[in-house]
């Protein structure tokens, strides 16, 4: 069936990868979005003066089909400050949002396709009353999941974690859980986010595995071989609780620091009393993207002992590279232990110790792992997804 599909998303998720997917399946018929440069809209007046809303255009996506509302985006952003935290502030502009977008109403589209957690209920509800498919995309795991996983990384490293007063996941759980019953389809960006769903009772009838693919990169091989001097084990992300800082911090401290250098690339998210337990690990703070593919280049490993997530970018940008890495199975990045990249549980310290050094005292391997996956990589491509998204709404 050649479906007729609205697309709901906040900001440019991806570069707007999933519309301009269904763009080509010749499927798209509107996208519904917060904000979206155009020639004399109001976004393109505020483009001018640069920032981050100055990328919310993609050219191979035709405006024509894109329905944005500047002042509602900008009233929404002076009342964040009514709100006590995140959660309850992206709730209400989640309700305030579907207002605007039921008034519109999805014309004679035959699916309806947004991401759940940003997407109120209600307005899947109401497209399914009208006979409409409604397709959720789960883009990390599900809070009870990710809630869990918060909960013991507190209780290990009490004190650690900056903003923890300010998250309301319990808000977000019951939010998913109001939705999925809403969907015909719920889409997994990885096995790890599958099998989260299921655990919280989706039915694994109605889920399917989309991978998303690394888009606005196409970053280079890097050839590693023969380099001198200290190895350089990196780490891209916000440097947290959830991404596992404690346990790279443990990792450094098992190395001799004159032979094996451990590097965080990323905004800081810890305390002081965190920060007193990182060792020689060097913390870059929040770096320019450009130089976070330069600090590729100079690492020999990757190292991302994550507790919860959806699907890892700066993990697919390394094995684009050709970098070895070593990740957790919750980081839902597309590795085979042993293959092209190696896999341990974020807290099981010993078997990452291993794998970080197989690869540090065997250049070869390094070089054979990253290669490999570097052709993982080049494996997903924009008609390779398009294929997954038309496969998943049939």
């Amino acid at each position: 069936m050649n479906h007729r599909v609205w697309v709901i998303q906040d900001g440019a998720r991806q570069h707007y990868i999933v519309p301009r997917a269904f763009q080509r399946l010749g499927m798209l018929q509107g996208v519904y979005t917060d904000w979206y440069v155009r020639p004399r809209s109001i976004e393109a007046i505020f483009a001018r003066r640069g920032g981050q809303w100055t990328a919310r255009q993609h050219p191979e996506l035709d405006s024509s089909l894109v329905q944005s509302h500047a002042m509602l985006t900008l009233w929404q952003r002076i009342m964040a400050r009514r709100y006590k935290t995140g959660e309850a502030y992206w709730e209400w502009v989640a309700r305030s949002t579907a207002k605007w977008i039921l008034k519109r109403g999805f014309g004679n589209a035959s699916a309806l396709y947004g991401f759940i957690r940003n997407v109120d209920p209600s307005v899947f509800a109401a497209a399914r009353s009208q006979g409409i498919k409604t397709i959720g995309d789960q883009i990390v795991a599900p809070a009870q999941i990710e809630m869990a996983e918060a909960t013991k990384m507190r209780q290990r490293y009490p004190g650690w974690g900056t903003g923890e007063a300010g998250v309301d996941l319990a808000r977000v759980i019951e939010m998913e859980r109001r939705t999925w019953p809403q969907l015909d389809v719920v889409l997994a960006g990885s096995d790890y986010v599958k099998q989260g769903l299921t655990q919280c009772g989706v039915s694994e009838g109605k889920i399917r595995v989309t991978r998303y693919i690394p888009v606005g990169t196409n970053l280079p091989y890097v050839d590693r071989r023969g380099r001198k001097g200290p190895l350089t084990v990196g780490f891209v992300g916000a440097v947290s609780l959830r991404k596992g800082a404690p346990y790279f911090f443990e990792l450094a401290r098992r190395f001799d620091p004159a032979q094996v250098k451990f590097v965080m690339i990323g905004p800081v998210q810890l305390t002081d009393e965190g920060l007193k337990h990182k060792g020689a690990v060097e913390l870059t703070g929040a770096v320019p993207r450009e130089r976070v593919r330069d600090w590729l280049e100079k690492f020999d490993v990757m190292l991302l002992p994550t507790t919860c997530e959806g699907r890892v970018g700066s993990v697919l940008e390394a094995m684009e590279t050709g970098l070895p890495v070593v990740t957790t199975p919750n980081s839902g990045v597309p590795i085979t232990e042993g293959v092209n990249g190696f896999l341990a549980q974020p807290d099981d310290i010993d078997a990452l110790e291993a794998r970080v050094r197989q690869l540090v005292s065997d250049e070869d391997l390094r070089i054979i792992t990253g290669n490999r996956a570097r052709e993982t990589i080049q494996e997903c491509t924009m008609d390779a997804y398009c294929r997954e998204l038309a496969t998943a709404l049939d």
